[in-house]
């Protein structure tokens, strides 16, 4: 709470009026917070300086005294020092949600992930918790990925902020069925859930743009997506004790490398990235490129805005989906659901599918086998499945009809293999490699 002190009149340079646009450079302060750093406490003050300086200019200079608190003058100051992406950055990660948790930051080397912890660094509050920089080495280019290593540590060491290196090899064969990029992303995410857990981290922040949502969204377009998959790259998720933030969604990669060459600022470049062997490289280089110039100028912002409609309608979509599970749900274990059919025979059968396979999620049975035409099955056992029905389903999972209940179980034991696991996470493309 903001204790009051006796008044005192401060003059500040005209300079710092005008960089303020302001006609008067004298401020009368009433009071000031205690508060260390000038992100807290001073938000109202703030706000009624950026009042006075939009409507305090007049024709005729006239006496003005205008009240506000120090820590408004400081971070007014502070705020107009900001690169114009730093505040776009704030709005998207606030100094007040940092508190004194750690925060760990996924970083490549490469120009997303490097703009990403600048950014963060230039931003946090000094009473907030440390940084921790975590790298993760794949070992899938030889020299290059050790001088990546090299490069990211000498990035925290001159930042003073606590660096975490995790080696984890990655060979295709130890992960048949997933693809070298999703084993290496799982093995990734698998060492930044163990950083967070060691430093007990509040945030994992990842360098995912704009343009990474696009090329995420494209791809699973290409595979048949469904309105799910549609919302695109999700902006926080829960991630184990922490969450996984994605702060750069709302940024374009354009925008990263502009701030790093205004601050003059090195990052890695990976050769691997330009070759279109891999699916995201040849969305990248070359459908969406073709499309802005063959198709639409701004192929790349539609794209976004597809994702944006999908999250509106799944929104809606999932509140009738919840509603759908308690109304049905009988009970529900480890190993087995049982619904009411008769609560659900009057129901659209697209909305009874996604319900299964809400269910199916929550169970966190195998979702990687599963189609669409297993969850039209699903609907049809449930709106005319014979008291006889029984089907077989990926994942070792049984579905049978006993008159007005229909039976999901899976036997206690049944491992999913790794490459059935799918936390989401497969097909997102971005810069954490």
């Amino acid at each position: 709470m903001a204790s009051s002190r006796p008044l005192l009149t401060l003059r500040k340079s005209k300079a710092f009026a005008s960089r303020l646009g302001l006609r008067r450079s004298a401020f009368t302060i009433h009071s000031w917070s205690n508060s260390p750093t000038p992100f807290r406490g001073c938000d109202r003050s703030f706000n009624s300086l950026i009042s006075y300086t939009r409507f305090g200019h007049s024709a005729t200079p006239v006496p003005t005294c205008c009240q506000f608190s120090l820590n408004a003058i400081i971070t007014a100051e502070f705020l107009m020092s900001l690169h114009p992406l730093e505040k776009k950055f704030l709005e998207a990660f606030p100094a007040e949600r940092r508190a004194s948790w750690p925060i760990v930051i996924a970083v490549s080397g490469g120009s997303d992930s490097v703009a990403l912890f600048h950014l963060v660094c230039r931003t946090h509050p000094s009473t907030a918790g440390p940084l921790v920089l975590v790298h993760v080495n794949h070992q899938l280019r030889g020299t290059e990925s050790e001088e990546d290593a090299r490069f990211c540590e000498e990035l925290a060491r001159e930042t003073g902020v606590a660096f975490r290196l995790f080696v984890c090899p990655v060979k295709v064969e130890d992960t048949p069925g997933l693809g070298l990029e999703a084993a290496a992303r799982r093995s990734r995410y698998h060492a930044l859930r163990e950083a967070a857990e060691d430093v007990g981290a509040r945030y994992v922040l990842t360098g995912h743009t704009a343009n990474d949502q696009a090329e995420t969204i494209l791809y699973r377009v290409f595979r048949g997506t469904g309105l799910r998959g549609l919302c695109g790259i999700p902006r926080s998720r829960p991630f184990g004790p922490a969450a996984l933030v994605r702060p750069l969604l709302g940024i374009h990669r354009e925008e990263l490398l502009q701030y790093l060459r205004d601050h003059n600022w090195n990052y890695r470049s990976d050769r691997t990235n330009e070759s279109t062997d891999f699916a995201r490289n040849c969305i990248r280089h070359v459908i969406l490129p073709e499309a802005v110039r063959g198709v639409h100028p701004a192929a790349v912002k539609g794209v976004l805005r597809v994702g944006l409609n999908a999250q509106e309608a799944w929104a809606f979509l999932e509140t009738a989906v919840n509603d759908a599970i308690s109304a049905c749900l009988v009970s529900q274990s480890p190993t087995e659901v049982v619904i009411r059919r008769d609560t659900l025979t009057c129901r659209h059968p697209f909305l009874v599918q996604q319900m299964v396979l809400e269910l199916w999620r929550q169970q966190r049975w195998p979702l990687r086998k599963l189609t669409r035409q297993h969850l039209v099955q699903l609907a049809d056992l449930v709106r005319q499945g014979s008291p006889t029905s029984c089907q077989h389903f990926p994942g070792g999972v049984e579905i049978h009809v006993s008159g007005n209940h229909l039976i999901l179980t899976r036997p206690a034991g049944h491992q999913t293999p790794a490459n059935q696991l799918n936390d989401g996470e497969d097909d997102v493309f971005g810069d954490v490699d």
